[in-house]
């Protein structure tokens, strides 16, 4: 497993460290058994998520196979399902009042200069 920075282009100082989640089953458990202070995670080639069992409320980032934000969620609560047919990424993170990432926007991999 790995980790990767990812920033939106256009606020490229705000860089969120991401655990990338690449296989069936990490993808499947995403966030699921962890606490409201866990590490955001990437899960790759993935459409859909589900909150269903989550004990706290997470924000979510759709990205395509281009890095732009399709679709963004804020505070998606727990027992609930969020789908987009156009994503390559999904983004989460346990839900915060931290900047996050906004559709519309572009999202690169940030090197040693953020």
């Amino acid at each position: 497993m790995f980790s990767v920075s990812l920033a939106a282009d256009s606020r490229p100082h705000e860089a969120i460290a991401f655990k990338v989640l690449n296989t069936w089953f990490k993808r499947l458990k995403g966030l699921l058994g962890t606490e409201g202070d866990a590490e955001p995670v990437a899960l790759m080639r993935c459409r859909s998520i589900h909150t269903y069992a989550m004990g706290y409320p997470i924000d979510i980032a759709f990205v395509d196979e281009q890095g732009r934000v399709v679709d963004a969620v804020r505070s998606l609560e727990p027992n609930r399902r969020a789908s987009n047919p156009d994503a390559f990424l999904t983004l989460e993170r346990p839900a915060a009042d931290s900047p996050w990432f906004e559709a519309g926007e572009r999202v690169s991999l940030c090197g040693l200069a953020c």
